[in-house]
Parts: structure tokens; sequence; C-alpha cells
């Protein structure tokens, strides 16, 4: 998806709760909507134009994003993972550090490549 631009659109974020106090609706509509959309932008989902409406009532915390767009651009990240060396298991299959690792980063342990192998224990995986 690099490259390719996404539609903004409107998004509503709404959020039911207990009863709450009237006179801390304003408060906590405003740190709800300002938090979602704070988090929202520094993902990258929000145009820099984007503007946004906050709701309350006693049950309920709402806002509306405009200009959010549905997906961001394509991003790789690396990660410092266990050692190479305890990557594997005697016949060469991933170990569970491995199959952990690979997991907890959302990819396969196949995908996971060698970082610095002159290090000891053969280096570390990187989830690129």
């Amino acid at each position: 998806m690099a490259g390719r631009q996404t539609a903004a659109e409107a998004l509503l974020v709404e959020l039911l709760v207990e009863e709450m106090p009237p006179r801390l609706l304003a408060s906590l509509r405003d740190q709800f909507a300002a938090a979602i959309h704070s988090r929202l932008a520094a993902a990258g989902f929000v145009a820099d134009s984007s503007t946004f409406a906050a709701f309350a009532t006693p049950r309920r915390l709402a806002v509306v994003i405009e200009q959010c767009r549905a997906a961001t651009a394509a991003r790789s990240e690396q990660v410092r993972g266990p050692a190479w060396s305890a990557c594997f298991d005697k016949s060469g299959r991933p170990s569970a550090a491995l199959a952990g690792f690979a997991a907890a980063h959302g990819c396969r342990p196949e995908a996971i490549k060698r970082a610095d192998p002159a290090r000891a224990g053969g280096g570390y995986v990187m989830d690129i």
C-alpha cells in the first residue's frame, strides 16, 4: 500500500459506560475526544486538517473524527529478539522462544531475520 492514498472518512467512536455524574461529563468528554484523536494522529490515521466533535451523556462518551484514513502507509520495524542460539532446537526447528517472539509481533518464524551474527550467542533475531 505504500504510496497509495486511502480515502478519508468520518469515524465515530462511542463508549458505553455506567451512569456518570453530570458534573464530570464535560471534562470526561473532552479528555476522551482528545485522547482518541491524538492516538489516531500519532499512528497516522488522521489527516492534518482533521477536526473532531465530542459528545457525552450520563451513559456514553462519543467522538466524531473527520478525515480519518481507513489505513496507513506500510512501515517496517526492527525489534530485538532472543539470541539466535536460542531460536532453534537441535534438529533445526524453531524453538518456543522464536515461535513466541514471532507470534508476539504478528509474523511467521520464517520471516524473522538474523542480526549481528558476530555477537555472543550468534546474534539476535529481528522482526523486519
